[in-house]
């Protein structure tokens, strides 16, 4: 069929239930295919998704282990400038799609959980597309005490090759763990099991 159809109509009709448990993580009800509002506008033709749209799925991480990561600085959720460079202390650089989504709210209170432990050898950084606005009001929702960095043009997240998820339609979930030279020495990209990101962590730091 040619018409429109929305996004999550598509997903559960013709992907299966893993990749309809996905949706319904960020927001979409697998059984009525409603949208959340971040999602509602998430319409496209069935001729449309073929290859363009799954190439995304094919792209991968441009840093990946060994590799030191790019020098950047974006404004955290209090509207101050944050220089991230290699070197120095160790780092948990986690990219997430959007504030206040269910997945990435288990992600965010599940790193602030490991926190403690985390920050006896490392610095932990959340990013993701949305403002300081957004940060400032999740970070004060969940009590927060890491850094979450806005990087409002995605620049940083494509210097990184953070891959994109489901057909492009969301931004992926990938973190990485910097040692005190800057490189990398671990990369877990895993858009469904958002609590693994912080145990990878802590297995990957010792801790």
């Amino acid at each position: 069929p040619s018409s429109p159809m929305t996004f999550a109509k598509f997903i559960c009709l013709y992907h299966g239930p893993v990749l309809a448990h996905f949706i319904h993580i960020y927001g979409i009800h697998p059984a009525t295919h409603t949208a959340s509002p971040i999602m509602q506008t998430a319409k496209f033709s069935l001729r449309s998704t073929t290859r363009p749209a799954r190439q995304n799925l094919l792209v991968t991480a441009a840093v990946k282990k060994g590799d030191k990561i790019p020098a950047f600085s974006l404004k955290d959720q209090n509207g101050r400038s944050v220089n991230v460079k290699p070197g120095g202390k160790p780092k948990v650089i986690f990219f997430y799609p959007k504030d206040a989504t269910p997945g990435c709210t288990i992600e965010a209170k599940a790193f602030n959980d490991a926190l403690p432990k985390l920050k006896k050898v490392a610095d932990v950084y959340g990013i993701s597309n949305d403002d300081v606005d957004s940060h400032k009001a999740f970070c004060d929702d969940l009590g927060l005490k890491y850094q979450l960095l806005a990087d409002e043009g995605g620049n940083i997240r494509k210097q990184f090759g953070v891959p994109a998820a489901l057909f492009g339609a969301l931004p992926g979930r990938v973190s990485y763990v910097v040692d005190k030279k800057g490189e990398v020495v671990s990369v877990l990209d895993n858009l469904l099991d958002a609590k693994k990101h912080v145990d990878n962590a802590l297995d990957a730091l010792g801790v």
